[in-house]
């Protein structure tokens, strides 16, 4: 073990302890790259053409219509980009807001702040928790994590653009970590997915093949609550805005914004870019999703471990939903850092390949036609078979530590 490795501690020894100088490379780049966004956003390296800004401008605009007592207008094309341009400046380009109302209560709150800082505010949140549901997940040491996340290629572009994968992402992670010792916490972690409901389609599928009764009724409960605190919050006009465009926005997106099928990670979006008819991509997904769902019910069934368990349930998800761009592949991060402690040599250098690879998502797709998000989430699906398939004897020894 290297010197390098020692300082980090033997449960940090893993993607940092391999290649801390590296890891520190590429979390410098990422810190560049932001920083050139951020500069190139507001016009500071050359003179913008029109206006620009982010994703998060939809979300702030939502919250500011919801905080006008005008909730079900977050959903009026017209009316919510006026919204952002009040926000952001006139003659932004629109960004659609296909949110539920659950995830206006999240919205309006963020609204009560200046644009800036609620942006801040909701990019800090994601990767603090984010941080912490890992801490939990691997019993990695927060400080190597903070490390390995910053230098994963695809955090740059979550923060960056103000989305919620990280948010997503880490409601996953600390739901699997404590599903056994605290499964009302656990059940009620995963009812927050509910602000994104496709990314909770596997989790009913989990639990209910690893037998975790209590934390299925405790999410439930909790989608069940989240609902009628938006009820209360925003009206029943808002769900009945809400649900023809949810009905409508696969479609929309698929018509409305074709060039975007190369940012796509699903295999619906790899299908496309491969020149696939929309039949035939949609029968894909389905076939994908089914064989996801059976894998994932398979390993929560038979295995004890939260390592492979988070990674399958990260992984089934991405071959699950047919919409997930490239930054809601923080789920791959997840995935890779509960499978990297007790990994053997092979299998850690397939998950050190796998987050760097993953850089290449946002540009194979859309430039070059190559998708790769599909065949990175298979492969750490096998690798989650493959940990769950390991001899009896062979778990890892730090697993406790790690749980607790």
């Amino acid at each position: 073990m290297s010197a390098a490795t020692s300082a980090l501690g033997p449960r940090s020894a893993g993607l940092a302890g391999q290649g801390p100088l590296l890891l520190r490379i590429l979390l410098a780049l990422q810190a560049l790259l932001l920083a050139v966004a951020i500069a190139g956003t507001h016009g500071w390296i050359v003179p913008l053409q029109g206006a620009t800004t982010t994703d998060f401008v939809s979300f702030y605009a939502a919250g500011a219509l919801a905080d006008a007592g005008t909730a079900p207008l977050a959903y009026d094309f017209a009316a919510h980009a006026i919204a952002e341009q009040r926000a952001a400046g006139a003659g932004v380009p629109y960004e659609f807001f296909f949110y539920p109302p659950v995830f206006l209560l999240v919205c309006s709150a963020l609204a009560k702040l200046p644009y800036l800082a609620a942006f801040i505010a909701f990019d800090a949140a994601g990767l603090i928790l984010f941080l912490a549901a890992l801490r939990r997940l691997t019993g990695i040491r927060l400080a190597t994590l903070a490390v390995v996340t910053g230098a994963f290629p695809l955090t740059v572009w979550a923060l960056g653009l103000g989305q919620n994968s990280l948010l997503i992402a880490a409601a996953l992670a600390i739901g699997v970590a404590v599903v056994d010792r605290r499964p009302v916490l656990a059940g009620l972690c995963f009812a927050t997915l509910a602000v994104k409901p496709h990314f909770g389609l596997l989790v009913p599928v989990a639990l209910l093949a690893g037998g975790h009764w209590r934390a299925v009724i405790a999410a439930g409960c909790g989608v069940t609550g989240l609902l009628a605190l938006s009820l209360a919050a925003f009206g029943l006009a808002t769900w009945a805005a809400w649900l023809p465009l949810a009905a409508w926005a696969p479609s929309a997106f698929a018509a409305e914004i074709p060039c975007r099928f190369g940012a796509l990670v699903s295999v619906l979006g790899a299908a496309r870019v491969l020149g696939a008819e929309a039949n035939t991509a949609e029968m894909a997904q389905m076939a994908s999703a089914l064989a996801a769902a059976m894998v994932v019910g398979l390993v929560w069934r038979y295995e004890r471990d939260p390592a492979p368990r988070a990674a399958a349930l990260a992984a089934g998800t991405l071959l699950t939903v047919p919409v997930v761009l490239f930054y809601d592949a923080t789920l791959l991060l997840v995935a890779i850092a509960a499978l990297w402690h007790g990994g053997t040599t092979r299998q850690q250098r397939a998950l050190a390949s796998m987050f760097l690879l993953a850089g290449l998502l946002p540009f194979l797709g859309r430039g070059l036609g190559l998708p790769l998000g599909p065949v990175l989430a298979a492969g750490l699906l096998t690798l989650s078979v493959l940990r769950s398939c390991r001899p009896a004897g062979s778990a890892r020894q730090d697993l406790p530590a790690a749980a607790a």
